[in-house]
């Protein structure tokens, strides 16, 4: 009888001990991991999440391609035109309504070639970019029919447009038909083709003269419309086009217009307008949430460092083939300083040991490194961004965490001394040169980084701190793209300015004038006290019901010691109101959420396993009572 009590009473703290444990492991707010589980590749392709592009309003004119669908480019019976590009990246965000215009000039051209794009800013496109050999972006390369990706030809993405359809015109491959019809025929046999329709016909004459192929692209253009118009390429001494209407009268020009060198877009857009013809309108729909920008944060938080350490790594460093030493050394003094910081131990223990990884490597696979990152994920599945999260997702994200993750490793190196700044401000410099994939980003930052170390115009202090060089390239990032007018890669919430404002920091102005670089507006020991408390501290917030006026450009008001430490959580600033309603702290939050998550499953385990221990008990003495009655 004691030993199956005792038996009985064991069996119920089990369940009790296994039921808690099963309960309560999934109820903690995603935060960055202390641990992988066995299934290291499951755990590392949950981690992976699809990022909303930057045509998914344009799917009628570029096909959006994925990890899915990427084999229909290759081998393929059609003609592919495809954008490699990272939805993150500025000037690829400016690229997309050029994009857009030579989807639609293409359209014609659907029977024969496609226009695409591929996000390689997805991490899970990231090893298909790799593979095309797309490493900085945006990248443009043509599939002729039936090529691999080692024959796809790469194209300038900074020519013109009529440049680049000049371009797939003379290498593009044709079927039987397509090339039959490009065959020039006399002109007595267009006039009699003319007399026979009642559409108007285009009689393409000497197309084939000179070096500029004029019939492929004309005769595909109008492809679209065969219902409405025929192209027929005819023989001829010198380029001209006659339009045959079916009323008879006729109409003919040179193929030279305007003295352009878009002769291609001369002529149909001629053609359009003499036989009342429209370009086919395209649909713009977008199904992307808005997000409201609620405050300027006064610290970088550290989700963002983590995650743009995470992308830094997992797909721009791994983009590479094979690492020099150069390469390794100083990915490794990043790694040092970003373990130091206050992220969590479990994620800087993940840091600290992929630095160890790297440590005294004089050469190393990108396979190598990739086996060793998904045995140290830092950071969960479904993370987001949370001060450098944008409008619309495409918006801030990587650029500003990866500007946050360098202003703070360096502020953090250069407490050991200017030596140490000075070599975290060159592993920078030399990750951006040569991993950064927005190319137009990383040649701007490049020029910048170079124009501070050797022209006397800037003050010795900034070219000879980390923390001010640092800081003022990113100023001169700012101002630039601020005064670009045909950018399009700024958070309309997030207007660029000078950093910190007057607002954040009046100490840091001598002369009050923000968008002023002339040095003497800046006072830099202000600005340096400014930058320290800013990126040495982290903040966390959780921000509710926040009323702001969103015509204004809010400012958080820095005060305090360390001119970076916010006093409360008022903002005064002339004209801009502010009310912040229940603010409290961030990791206060979390565990507050997670102590009453797991106090409150607690007790329900407690409670069904009593009952179950309860009922077995009550079996027990009842075939107990039994057994006795059954011996008397």
């Amino acid at each position: 009888g004691i030993g199956g009590g005792s038996s009985t009473f064991v069996v119920c703290v089990l369940c009790l001990w296994l039921c808690h444990s099963s309960l309560c492991s999934g109820v903690a707010v995603i935060k960055p991991v202390d641990a992988v589980d066995a299934s290291v590749e499951a755990r590392v392709e949950e981690h992976r999440r699809n990022i909303p592009g930057l045509y998914d309003d344009a799917m009628d004119i570029v096909a959006l391609l994925h990890k899915s669908n990427i084999n229909v480019v290759l081998n393929s019976r059609q003609n592919w035109l495809v954008e490699f590009y990272a939805s993150w990246c500025g000037h690829c965000q400016s690229y997309v309504e050029k994009w857009k215009t030579l989807g639609r000039r293409l359209v014609g051209w659907k029977d024969t070639l496609f226009v695409g794009a591929i996000n390689c800013g997805d991490e899970l496109n990231a090893p298909l970019c790799k593979q095309f050999n797309a490493t900085g972006f945006p990248t443009i390369k043509f599939f002729p029919r039936g090529s691999s990706q080692d024959t796809a030809i790469k194209i300038d993405p900074e020519a013109e447009i009529w440049e680049i359809e000049r371009l797939i015109a003379s290498k593009i491959k044709l079927n039987n038909d397509e090339e039959k019809a490009l065959l020039p025929i006399g002109q007595d046999t267009i006039e009699s083709v003319a007399e026979g329709l009642d559409i108007p016909v285009v009689g393409l004459f000497g197309a084939d003269k000179g070096n500029v192929n004029i019939a492929t692209p004309v005769v595909m253009h109008f492809n679209a419309m065969k219902e409405s118009v025929k192209v027929l390429v005819g023989k001829g001494d010198d380029c001209h086009i006659i339009l045959y209407k079916p009323s008879g009268v006729h109409d003919s020009f040179s193929c030279k217009l305007d003295n352009t060198e878009d002769i291609v877009g001369g002529i149909t857009k001629r053609i359009r307008t003499l036989t009342g013809l429209r370009e086919k309108e395209t649909a713009v729909t977008s199904n992307v949430k808005l997000t409201k920008r609620l405050v300027y944060y006064t610290h970088p938080h550290p989700t963002d460092i983590l995650l743009a350490l995470n992308h830094m790594l997992n797909v721009e460093f791994v983009s590479h083939e094979h690492f020099t030493r150069d390469d390794i050394h100083k990915t490794e003094l990043i790694l040092n300083v970003v373990s130091t910081l206050d992220i969590g131990g479990p994620a800087k223990a993940k840091i600290a040991s992929i630095a160890g990884y790297l440590r005294g490597r004089s050469e190393l696979s990108a396979r190598q490194f990739k086996l060793f990152l998904k045995r140290n994920v830092f950071v969960r599945q479904n993370v987001e961004w949370v001060h450098c999260r944008g409008m619309q997702p495409f918006y801030r994200g990587y650029p500003c965490g990866l500007w946050s993750l360098f202003h703070t490793v360096v502020a953090r190196a250069a407490i050991s001394g200017s030596d140490a700044g000075r070599d975290l401000l060159h592993a920078i410099a030399h990750y951006v040169e040569v991993f950064f994939s927005c190319r137009d980003c990383a040649m701007h930052f490049h020029a910048a980084f170079t124009r501070i170390a050797q022209e006397t115009t800037f003050p010795d202090v900034v070219r000879q701190h980390a923390v001010l060089h640092l800081w003022m390239a990113h100023n001169i990032a700012n101002a630039r793209i601020s005064q670009d007018k045909t950018d399009k890669s700024t958070d309309p919430s997030f207007p660029k300015h000078l950093f910190p404002s007057t607002a954040q920091c009046e100490e840091c102005y001598t002369n009050g004038n923000e968008w002023s670089f002339v040095h003497a507006a800046w006072d830099f020991d202000h600005v340096l006290l400014f930058l320290r408390g800013f990126y040495l501290h982290f903040e966390r917030p959780a921000i509710s019901d926040v009323v702001v006026n969103p015509s204004d450009h809010l400012h958080a008001v820095v005060g305090g010691e360390g001119k970076g430490h916010v006093a409360g959580v008022e903002v005064h600033e002339q004209n801009h109101q502010v009310i912040l309603k229940g603010r409290v702290d961030h990791e206060q939050w979390i565990k507050k959420n997670e102590q009453t998550h797991t106090t409150l499953l607690t007790v329900v385990s407690f409670l069904v396993v009593l009952v179950i221990c309860s009922w077995i008990y009550m079996k027990y003495k009842t075939r107990q009572k039994w057994s006795t009655h059954k011996t008397k």
